[in-house]
């Protein structure tokens, strides 16, 4: 009953462990309580959900240095250049990050550092190479829920 879900090396049970460490890393990450809306956060109530899910938490932060984990290599380093808000019947907005001009990063999930923010993860898409440097993508989506909540 573990049958790929449309790549072979991708499974029901993969998925299902890469949603856990995720959900450990944001409880057990260094600002992983901040983030998540807990001590004294930005956050308007409860079911808003975590801050790094939040348009408001990064407009503020353009021009600020992030650091991207990635496994067997040093942190690379990234500028926030830019926050764009996204059409959707929820809260959506795209975040454009900048590294060096040879920087290596495939798409995928990572670990991201901010001083002031903590550490969280988001899905990254490299999204062309310009003249300044390397650009980076995150897109974040949080549709309305009846009830008032949002996932």
């Amino acid at each position: 009953m573990d049958e790929a879900i449309g790549n072979p090396g991708l499974t029901r049970a993969s998925l299902f462990k890469m949603g856990a460490v995720t959900a450990l890393a944001i409880g057990t990450a260094s600002g992983g309580r901040v983030l998540a809306g807990e001590a004294g956060s930005l956050l308007t109530g409860p079911s808003d959900g975590p801050l790094y899910l939040r348009r408001a938490t990064f407009a503020p932060r353009v021009g600020d240095l992030f650091r991207i984990s990635r496994p067997d290599r040093r942190p690379l380093p990234v500028r926030l250049v830019q926050v764009t808000t996204l059409p959707s019947k929820g809260e959506a907005f795209s975040l454009l990050f900048r590294a060096r001009r040879n920087a290596k990063l495939e798409q995928g999930t990572y670990s991201f550092h901010h001083g002031l923010l903590g550490t969280f993860p988001f899905f990254v898409v490299p999204v062309g190479r310009g003249v300044v440097g390397q650009d980076f993508q995150v897109v974040v989506n949080r549709v309305a829920v009846p009830g008032g909540t949002r996932g």
